[in-house]
């Protein structure tokens, strides 16, 4: 086999590839949060018919303004920030997790206990939209 005809084999077989797997081996986590981590959202519900935005920690972060929002398949987002930029969040974690509406774990704040979920935080102490820093407290 010739050199160009053996890429042109080598490219359809790969593109064949990606059309015979589902959608959602490319995905983003589409509202999914992987076991062990604490999940914020940019958009209320998880993202529910918005872009995918979305980041996951697992450990305390005291300023979030250095965090970029992923896009669905986990590319970063670099135009999106996490500090000021959730609005939504799941805990699938065995730890509270404390969304502080300040940098340095001060200022008004909510806690969420070990798998809760909450799908906007506009009726949260920390608010929709003001998360500036996490606290992760495993007992």
């Amino acid at each position: 086999m010739k050199p160009i005809t053996r890429i042109a084999a080598v490219v359809g077989a790969a593109a064949s590839l990606a059309l015979a797997l589902p959608a959602a081996a490319f995905a983003g986590p589409d509202g999914a949060c992987y076991s062990g981590r604490a999940c914020l959202y940019k958009a209320p519900d998880f993202n529910n018919g918005f872009s995918d935005l979305w980041v996951e920690f697992g450990a305390d972060d005291a300023d979030l303004r250095d965090n970029r929002l992923r896009f669905g398949d986990h590319a970063i987002a670099f135009w999106s920030r996490v500090d000021n930029e959730t609005s939504s969040v799941k805990n699938d974690s065995t730890c509270n997790i404390t969304l502080w509406q300040n940098r340095f774990f001060t200022g008004a704040h909510t806690t969420f206990a070990p798998g809760s979920v909450d799908g906007y935080l506009l009726n949260d102490a920390v608010g929709d939209n003001n998360a500036s820093s996490i606290q992760v407290s495993c007992r």
